[in-house]
């Protein structure tokens, strides 16, 4: 019979040979091999019907290769039972404690490292728009907690011995510019690690190298990784699978636990609205108080900037602007800064009342597209139906069915301030 192919490949042939082939009950086909579903049917019967022996009936069965599989996935099952136990040693079960125990012991005050913000022994997920001042804050905060007085120039705070902020964003000399800027006095009690380009030097899933970290960060009060999504993908995390990332969380709890900190912030970023922390929801369980950080405009690094922070412990901050000087890196909380009008951002809103305060007699959309330099249909009337469910504005008939917006005095007042 002569071969479809060439030489390189004359194993393959027109027609398939005539060869026994062994059954796993013993018998032979003779002829073409048959179908793989024939052959998974019948070691399926074979499997059933020695199943009170409790051993396996494939693997006199099984050609030689797929028997080594099955012994290496068996070793590779045994190795997990094994390594689980032995952890299982240095864990303890806990004792039970019945709700009428905990209750009748005393309960003591809430104490807070920030107040307002953060519970001691806490844990934050702090999640920030992109270019809406990660680092920064966290540099705020590094200065707060070694230096003690508030935090954002607001919150009180409980001053600790050392922090250590991992870094896997910026170099050393970005680091030391920045917290340069701002003058840490206690700057020996901060304990900088820089692993922008090497964050899979924290691979904290490994055992070992978990081991070496809990020696370096031992002594801290305080540990701020800044941030979450590097230093994840580093260790081919998606930060959005719920298991992967949870894991991730634990093994980073179990670090803490080791090197004896009780304390943490997890910095992560948000989506693009930045009113949610980005990925897995796992990620926005993990924190005791959740802090966010957005901007007014997401296009635009230089708009306002806003603050939140809610969670246990009583924490529930509402959203207020937080002020740059750019010159010392100060972050400072503004009660007097709020969200005008939810839904839309303080600059449009601003826009909007500064171009009907000029035209007190009111204006069509379109007019107020054109004086503001907006495209037609680029979302103006859902900004205007926004303002008009905030007071701000009124809408009214206009001729040829159009409708014409006025401010309200809550509008007018808004537009006063806006120009100050």
């Amino acid at each position: 019979m002569k071969p479809i192919v060439s030489a390189d490949s004359s194993w393959i042939e027109a027609e398939p040979r005539q060869r026994e082939v062994e059954r796993p009950n013993g018998a032979r086909w003779t002829g073409a091999p048959p179908p793989f579903d024939d052959w998974a049917k019948q070691i399926a019967e074979s499997a059933s019907a020695s199943s009170t022996t409790r051993q396996s009936p494939l693997n006199s069965d099984l050609p030689r290769h797929t028997r080594d599989a099955l012994d290496r996935l068996r070793g590779n099952e045994e190795a997990k039972r094994l390594l689980a136990a032995e952890k299982a040693i240095n864990s303890p079960l806990p004792t039970a404690t019945t709700l009428a125990d905990l209750l009748a012991k005393p309960r003591e005050k809430i104490h807070y490292r920030v107040d307002r913000l953060w519970s001691v022994n806490g844990r934050v997920l702090f999640a920030a728009q992109h270019k809406a001042g990660k680092t920064t804050t966290a540099i705020n905060l590094a200065k707060a907690l070694v230096d003690g007085g508030t935090f954002l120039g607001e919150f009180e705070v409980a001053p600790v011995r050392k922090v250590s902020v991992l870094d896997f964003e910026m170099d050393e000399t970005d680091l030391a510019e920045e917290f340069a800027k701002i003058g840490v006095v206690n700057a020996d009690r901060v304990d900088l690690y820089s692993l922008r380009g090497r964050a899979n030097a924290f691979n904290i899933l490994d055992d070992d190298v978990r081991s070496e970290w809990v020696e370096l960060l031992r002594g801290s009060d305080i540990v701020i990784l800044d941030c979450l999504a590097p230093a994840a993908s580093a260790l081919g995390i998606d930060e959005n699978d719920n298991t992967a990332m949870g894991h991730y969380l634990v093994m980073f709890d179990q670090l803490l636990a080791e090197a004896g900190v009780d304390e943490a912030v997890v910095i992560h970023h948000t989506g693009h609205d930045g009113k949610h922390a980005r990925g897995a929801s796992r990620i926005l369980g993990w924190g005791d108080q959740n802090w966010y950080l957005r901007l007014d405009d997401p296009n635009d690094p230089a708009s306002d900037r806003f603050f939140k922070a809610y969670g246990r412990r009583r924490v529930d901050v509402p959203e207020h602007g937080l002020v740059l000087n750019a010159e010392t890196n100060v972050l400072t909380f503004d009660l007097a800064v709020t969200v005008i009008a939810p839904g839309i951002t303080n600059s449009d809103t601003t826009k909007v009342l500064s171009a009907l305060a000029n035209h007190p007699e009111g204006m069509a959309q379109n007019a107020i597209e054109a004086a503001l330099g907006w495209g037609h249909g680029g979302g103006t009337g859902t900004r205007l139906a926004t303002l008009e469910n905030a007071e701000l504005v009124t809408i009214e008939p206009g001729p040829r069915r159009s409708k014409i917006y006025r401010l309200t005095a809550a509008g007018k007042e808004q537009a006063d301030d806006s120009a100050y």
